[in-house]
C-alpha cells in the first residue's frame, strides 16, 4: 500500500455526504450532530486536502462539481464502512459479556456441560452463564418460550420452530456387568439384542426416546424392559449383579467402564450414534454471547473414552 503522510480527512468526508443527502449545510448539521460552522470547517479542509473545489453554493442550494462527485463516491463507501467497522467492534465486545441461560438434557447437563462451563468459564469470564438440567425435552418449551436462551439436547430437536446447530454426539451402547453370561460375547447380534432382559430409562427420556426412535427406523419391535429407571446412577449399580443389559449414553458409560465393572457390546448391524444441537430461544438468535457460546461447544466436543469388550466380530456396520 503506498501510504499518505497527511491524516485522511474523515469528518470532511462526512460533513460532504451529509450537505449531498441533507441538501442545505443546516441540514447536514442536524443528521451529524454539529453546529453549521463545523459542517462548513470540515468542509473547507477537505478542499483544501484534497486541493478541489467540491461544492457550488448558490440561492437555489447547494451543487456538487464533478469532482465533488467522485470524491462523494468514495466517502460514501469510507463512512460506511467505518460505521461496519465500528458495529462489528461492538459485537465483539457484546459477544464477550452478557448473561447466558442454558437448559440442558439430562446426559449432556451431567456428563458434558461440567467441563464444558469450566473451560467456557475460563476463556470467557466476562459471560454470565446460568445454567439448569432438565427432564427429557423440557429444554425445548424453556427456550420457545422465552425462559432459556440456550437449550442442549440430545437427538433430533424436532419440528420445534427453532434454530438448532449440531455441536456435538455420542452413542447409546448396550452394556452389562463382568459377571454377565454375555460379558464374553464381544458384540450382539440383531436377534440377542431384542431378546436381552433390559433395565432402561422410563419412556419420555431423551435417552429412550433416541432408542425407541431407532428401533423404529430400523424395523425393530420396540424394547419391553423389565424395569424402566429414572436413574443413571441407579441403573449402572442395578448391573452389577450381573443380570441384566442396559441401553446408555456413551458419556454416562465412561466412569463405570473405566473401574473395570463394566462390559460395552456393540450390536452388529445397528448404528445408535446420535447428534447433539444447541437450540436458540427466538430472542438469542441475535444475542452474541449465544455465538460464543455455541461456538466453543463445536470446538469442545463431547470426549468420548470407550473400550468396547473385544470377542469375535466386534466391529459394528452402520446401517
Amino acid at each position: 500500500m503506498e501510504w499518505q503522510r497527511r491524516v485522511p480527512p474523515i469528518r470532511g468526508l462526512m460533513a460532504l455526504r451529509a450537505v449531498s443527502e441533507a441538501g442545505t449545510f443546516t441540514g447536514a448539521a442536524r443528521y451529524l450532530g454539529w453546529n453549521q460552522p463545523n459542517v462548513s470547517k470540515h468542509l473547507q479542509a477537505l478542499e483544501t486536502a484534497l486541493d478541489a473545489k467540491l461544492l457550488h453554493r448558490e440561492h437555489s442550494g447547494n451543487k456538487l462539481t464533478e469532482a465533488g462527485e467522485r470524491v462523494l463516491e468514495h466517502a460514501t463507501a469510507i463512512t460506511d464502512s467505518y460505521a461496519a467497522l465500528v458495529r462489528e467492534l461492538e459485537r465483539m465486545r457484546a459477544a464477550e459479556t452478557g448473561r447466558l441461560r442454558i437448559a440442558a438434557s439430562l446426559t449432556i447437563g451431567d456428563h458434558w456441560l461440567p467441563q464444558v462451563l469450566m473451560q467456557f468459564g475460563e476463556m470467557h469470564p466476562h459471560i454470565a452463564v446460568e445454567s439448569r438440567v432438565l427432564y427429557g425435552r423440557e429444554g425445548l418449551r424453556q427456550a420457545a418460550q422465552g425462559l432459556a436462551d440456550v437449550a442442549l439436547v440430545e437427538g433430533d430437536p424436532g419440528e420445534s420452530g427453532l434454530t438448532a446447530q449440531k455441536v456435538g454426539e455420542d452413542m447409546l451402547m448396550v452394556a452389562c456387568g463382568q459377571d454377565h453370561p454375555w460379558a464374553a460375547k464381544g458384540s450382539l447380534t440383531l436377534e440377542e439384542f431384542t431378546q436381552g432382559r433390559y433395565i432402561l430409562r422410563e419412556r419420555g427420556s431423551g435417552t429412550r426416546d433416541t432408542l425407541d426412535h431407532y428401533l423404529e427406523e430400523a424395523n425393530l419391535p420396540p424394547m419391553q424392559p423389565e424395569l424402566e429407571v429414572g436413574s443413571n446412577h441407579a441403573i449402572l449399580q442395578m448391573l452389577k449383579n450381573g443380570e441384566h443389559l442396559t441401553v446408555l449414553s456413551s458419556l454416562t458409560l465412561q466412569d463405570a467402564q473405566h473401574s473395570g465393572f463394566l462390559v460395552l457390546l456393540p450390536v452388529r448391524g445397528l448404528n445408535l450414534k446420535r447428534a447433539f444441537w444447541a437450540v436458540r430461544a427466538p430472542q438469542a438468535r441475535s444475542l452474541p454471547a449465544a455465538d460464543t457460546f455455541i461456538d466453543f461447544l463445536r470446538n469442545n466436543p463431547p470426549n468420548q473414552e470407550l473400550t468396547p469388550a473385544t470377542g469375535p466380530t466386534e466391529t459394528a456396520q452402520p446401517t
